[in-house]
């Protein structure tokens, strides 16, 4: 166990005399624009632990388990003494997360996506070159803010780097007082406590109690109840619905045979959130062309989960021919069978019935 500190931007590194002269030994840290990490091909990119944006689609897969504040009932924030008798959540929740990893981790993913692309990112990442067949950048720790920032597309955020063979040799090495405040300064929290732990050769500061994880649960609940406890239903063009539904069975057989496709006419598609009694995701594809995967992960049920914001009512991409339902919002709620067929074309594919709209840039994710 490393030394406990906390930290706040005029904090007294005298504290730190054993870490400093740890760290004198070993003086290899530097910052780095995380676009900078890439433009060499020699770069391999890792995140620690197996982390991938594949935890997207195995939220999807465990979608039908409940929300792990729904499963911990005793800690039911409607109690009035629910905030007033805990210290951390982390601690007192106890083992609330592990009911379902998978869901705690896509949920934190999605919950640090959209903290950073509304506000950006609080902490710089840490992480280290690890010299193999290729060489490697390892993302750890903060991992999932590195990864959440790849996937909002945010790449001109900074990193701390551990470059003891210096294969950054353009990046100039930061002494103990930059490299202590580049590491623990930010914005998020007033004070910060943290741990440095000595590793070998390195230290690494990690993040210690917080109430954090509390987003992390409401994400969770607020998805599970938007997706309705159930994988997306698919629409496809009823004219090219061979060839798209061709598609999504050779991407994954495994999925395939859990999701509902169902062909449709082109023009009874705003009709979707109604044939789903407003409640959970849809989504219509009307391409035939390789889209998948459109985003991350094998399947296209990576996709609505990051496009569908609870704020959001739909996605789409420039061409209109891939749009995805949030149907019970409340835009979605407008639409009627009576309304659309009283509306004209024009209402109606523009989407005027909402602003609340996100895009998506299939181009960009196109399989050769």
């Amino acid at each position: 166990m490393g030394k406990i500190i906390k930290y706040t931007n005029d904090f007294d590194t005298s504290l730190l005399s054993e870490e400093r002269e740890f760290f004198n030994k070993n003086p290899f840290y530097k910052k780095v624009l995380d676009s900078d990490l890439y433009k060499d091909k020699r770069y391999d990119k890792s995140h620690a632990g197996g982390l991938s944006d594949n935890i997207f689609e195995m939220y999807l897969k465990n979608i039908g388990e409940p929300a792990i504040l729904e499963i911990e009932n005793r800690f039911n924030p409607s109690n009035k003494n629910f905030f007033a008798n805990i210290n951390t959540i982390k601690k007192d929740m106890g083992g609330a997360w592990e009911y379902n990893d998978f869901k705690f981790r896509g949920a934190k993913l999605f919950w640090l996506v959209h903290d950073i692309l509304i506000n950006g990112l609080s902490y710089k990442p840490q992480g280290f070159i690890k010299q193999m067949a290729k060489i490697l950048y390892v993302s750890h720790p903060g991992t999932y803010r590195h990864l959440a920032s790849d996937i909002a597309g945010l790449h001109n955020f900074e990193t701390i780097v551990f470059d003891e063979k210096n294969i950054l040799s353009n990046n100039e090495t930061l002494d103990f007082d930059t490299w202590l405040h580049e590491t623990c300064s930010g914005w998020a929290r007033k004070e910060r406590e943290l741990e440095l732990q000595i590793d070998e050769n390195k230290i690494e500061v990690h993040e210690k109690n917080n109430f954090h994880d509390w987003n992390i649960f409401i994400y969770d609940l607020y998805l599970s109840k938007m997706f309705n406890y159930n994988l997306p239903n698919v629409y496809v063009n009823k004219e090219i619905s061979h060839a798209v539904i061709h598609e999504l069975k050779n991407n994954d057989e495994k999925i395939y045979k859990q999701i509902k496709i169902t062909p449709i006419d082109k023009n009874d598609v705003p009709l979707i959130p109604f044939r789903n009694s407003f409640k959970g995701i849809s989504m219509y594809i009307s391409t035939d062309k390789k889209l998948f995967p459109l985003w991350f992960g094998t399947t296209p049920y990576c996709i609505p989960f990051f496009l569908c914001h609870p704020s959001n009512a739909l996605a789409y991409n420039e061409d209109k021919d891939i749009v995805i339902f949030n149907n019970s919002h409340i835009d979605n709620k407008k639409l009627i069978p009576q309304l659309v067929e009283e509306s004209t074309g024009r209402y109606i594919n523009n989407f005027g019935w909402t602003d609340k709209v996100s895009h998506i840039k299939t181009e960009l994710r196109e399989t050769e």
